[in-house]
């Protein structure tokens, strides 16, 4: 490393403050540009060529770096000058606090894998953008991705690839080995083959780096050059969600895609791969969304089947006591009322002297005043110790006639409360695809599918289905003799 003897004080305008690290192509420094007072990291180039080479490369350098500056991407790295003093090569680019993915990929805990997607979205709209300028990366790697937060990628060294590749081009150099311009665990078949590259190379790097953040392992290795090329353009790695159980199998297909050997068979576009990384995101939320709205259905379930046999113990107590009561009632003695007339009583008993002769026993109809026998009253004794018959008064004319009402005793009024009112209900069917969150006057009724159909309250109701941002509204009127349906695409 540099000592902070060697450390210069200025580089162009840009003044120096500290070192912050050196690699194979140069130092980099935290600087501050006085013009705006704004800190910037200064890469400087440190390369042992030949006098003569090491011209043709600076040139070369500073012509893609400013190529490079005219990006203007949230996860590009912005780079904000470049030029050459003193002799020394210089690039001056955003100051970023973070760390590079493969200190992240290094530890032994693994990033979740909802966040690893959402990453890679980021970082492949940057690739995108950066080829629509017409500029390939050609290095894409963890050194090279610089995160800021949990969700903010930046990808550096954009244009300095490119250079390498341009000054290699222009120089003889002595292999293969030596022409290939990159790290060699990243690099696709067609740059170890040095055929003609475009973006689809961008892509099967970043589709390795993708494959490298979810296992912590690099899909093609060897312990030789020659070992680590022949991996790479003739085995298939080990599937991701192998080593990762936390990786779907729909994910892993998109980074097989991505890494697949032929260009043609790869997503053509980064785009292409931001798009179904977003798609599958999206397809877990709604996974997970409607996983947990069947588990709070079972929960509901639980507690309606608790209820319900709590209800039943509850009507069977009821019923019981309504029974006792009813038995009470019924079986209760009969107490018979007697009026103040004396009722004539036919008693088994002897009576006292008849004056008549006749022994017949004479009918009700036939006793007449003249010849009712008269009989001397029994003791009190004996008429306690017969039993009596109840015997109805005659009914009079009057009594046959309607009773009138009186006002002055009108009827009693019920005590019976009327019975409640059944709320009649109708069946609204939905129909929505591809899901949607349904709200019926304001409160949410799930997640359809798998809702198929909603039970409401005869009248006129507003229906809202939401899928993410998008938003469906109606107002239905619900019948009870025909069922409504409600269908909708987002």
């Amino acid at each position: 490393m540099t000592s902070t003897t060697d450390q210069p004080d200025h580089i162009g305008r840009f003044r120096i403050k500290r070192l912050l690290g050196t690699g194979s192509m140069g130092t980099v420094y935290l600087a501050e540009d006085p013009v705006i007072h704004r800190q910037v990291a200064i890469k400087t180039l440190n390369l042992h060529l030949p006098a003569d080479e090491a011209r043709l490369f600076e040139a070369t350098f500073l012509n893609e770096a400013r190529a490079a500056g005219k990006l203007n991407h949230p996860h590009i790295v912005t780079v904000y000058d470049a030029g050459r003093v003193n002799g020394m090569s210089y690039i001056a680019m955003e100051y970023l606090q973070g760390v590079e993915l493969k200190h992240i990929i290094g530890r032994d805990k693994r990033m979740p894998v909802r966040q690893i997607c959402d990453l890679f979205i980021h970082i492949a709209d940057a690739i995108d953008y950066a080829h629509k300028q017409g500029i390939i990366h050609r290095d894409l790697k963890p050194a090279n991705i610089f995160l800021i937060g949990k969700n903010n990628p930046k990808v550096l060294d954009f244009g300095i690839a490119q250079a390498m590749k341009s000054f290699s081009d222009s120089v003889s150099v002595g292999s293969t080995e030596q022409r290939i311009v990159g790290t060699p665990n990243y690099m696709s078949p067609e740059l170890l083959q040095g055929k003609p590259l475009d973006g689809r190379s961008d892509i099967f790097s970043l589709g390795v780096v993708m494959y490298e953040t979810l296992t912590g392992a690099v899909p093609f290795q060897g312990d030789k050059f020659e070992e680590l090329a022949y991996s790479i353009l003739e085995t298939s790695p080990v599937p991701p969600h192998e080593l990762n159980p936390a990786v779907s199998l729909a994910l892993a297909r998109i980074v097989g895609k991505a890494l697949a050997k032929k260009p043609a068979d790869r997503y053509q576009t980064a785009k292409q791969l931001a798009d179904d990384l977003r798609a599958y995101v999206k397809d877990e939320r709604v996974r997970n969304l409607v996983g947990s709205t069947l588990e709070t259905h079972e929960k509901r379930a639980e507690r309606s089947r608790r209820m319900m046999i709590g209800s039943s113990i509850v009507a069977v107590c009821l019923s019981a006591v309504a029974a006792l009561l009813l038995y009470d009632r019924l079986v209760k003695p009969v107490v018979f009322r007697t009026t103040s007339q004396p009722v004539p009583v036919i008693a088994s008993a002897p009576v006292a002297e008849v004056t008549t002769s006749t022994t017949a026993v004479a009918t009700p109809e036939a006793i007449t005043p003249e010849t009712r026998p008269t009989a001397t009253a029994a003791p009190a004794a004996n008429l306690a110790a017969v039993p009596a018959e109840p015997v109805r008064a005659p009914i009079s004319e009057t009594a046959r006639e309607p009773a009138k009402k009186s006002a002055a005793n009108p009827p009693a009024k019920s005590t019976l409360k009327p019975a409640r009112a059944v709320l009649a209900t109708g069946n609204v069917n939905l129909a929505i695809s591809p899901w949607g969150e349904v709200f019926v006057d304001g409160v949410s009724r799930g997640i359809s599918p798998p809702l198929s159909t909603l039970t409401l309250p005869v009248g006129s109701h507003r229906v809202i289905i939401r899928n993410g941002e998008a938003e469906f509204s109606a107002s239905v009127e619900v019948r009870a003799d025909e069922p409504v349906r409600l269908r909708h695409r987002f």
